[in-house]
């Protein structure tokens, strides 16, 4: 064996424990239960959407972009479906969340890495663009901020795009929302804005023209089935680690809301979400 294939070893081995110690416990137990609800449930992103932010990063056509804690692949097939032809890495440190990734991209669009935000297994200068769909919240830290402009070349992007339940738009939303966001707890959520404040990192600024950062935001609505609806709520990975007891008292309610807001029968439900988007380029 020689020293070379042994240092690979060692280096595989110390990003392994370098990801396993960066990965949020909640994230990394709750998405490793529900990949598969995940998949289903968790909505796409409009076309619209996705056509904005693509713009906003100005991404030339065969451009390399990394997904960052891509999951299943929700947005990582974006970006491989995208008339751009770019070529896609998908980060993940789950191993249930590849499998499932692995099921539904083709590998000659995608390649599928193992690691995490603050263990990037990509070259330096390397990426063109670093996106970050339903993610950031994770990891909203100077170490990630790090990471990112490390591989980014200068002028690269990072892209973040999250999905939300749109409560302002429908009382049954706001209701459901009051039902499972009280099991929260301390776990890292968008809404707070609390991945704002990096961003008043010295450092951060230093890496990435911030505040000179572009902002969209887009509405959109989905049809879904009321089994639909319920894997949504069981696809966050706080509800997902509920007991049993708590967690079938929890579908009890979801369900008796949706009957009596839209009686026994009806099955397609219109579903209006938020997407928003946030830009920001690394220094040249």
């Amino acid at each position: 064996i020689n020293a070379e294939y042994m240092g690979l070893v060692a280096r595989q081995a110390a990003q392994k424990h370098i990801a396993e110690m960066h990965v949020h416990p909640v994230a990394a137990a709750g998405f490793e239960r529900q990949a598969d609800a995940y998949d289903r449930a968790r909505p796409t992103y409009s076309p619209v959407a996705v056509a904005g932010i693509l713009q906003d990063a100005r991404l030339a056509p065969g451009a390399h972009v990394c997904d960052l804690a891509a999951g299943t692949g929700i947005f990582t097939r974006l970006l491989a479906a995208s008339p751009l032809s770019l070529r896609v890495d998908a980060v993940e440190p789950a191993e249930a969340m590849r499998r499932k990734l692995a099921e539904t991209t083709n590998p000659e669009q995608v390649r599928i890495l193992s690691g995490t935000a603050q263990a990037i297994p990509l070259e330096s200068n390397s990426l063109d663009a670093v996106f970050a769909a339903q993610a950031f919240h994770w990891f909203d830290n100077i170490e990630a901020v790090r990471e990112i402009a490390r591989v980014l070349k200068p002028g690269g992007a990072l892209a973040l795009i999250w999905n939300m339940e749109d409560r302002d738009r429908a009382n049954w939303v706001a209701q459901a929302r009051d039902l499972y966001e009280k099991y929260e707890d301390a776990t890292p959520q968008y809404r707070l804005g609390h991945w704002r404040n990096v961003w008043t990192n010295p450092e951060a600024q230093a890496l990435f023209q911030f505040p000179a950062a572009v902002e969209q935001h887009f509405t959109h609505e989905l049809i879904c089935s009321r089994q639909v609806i319920w894997e949504r709520v069981l696809s966050k990975s706080y509800i997902s680690l509920l007991d049993d007891a708590t967690l079938s008292q929890l579908r009890n309610n979801i369900l008796a809301l949706l009957e009596r807001e839209f009686g026994p029968d009806l099955n397609e439900i219109v579903y209006p979400y938020r997407t928003d988007t946030f830009v920001v380029f690394k220094r040249a």
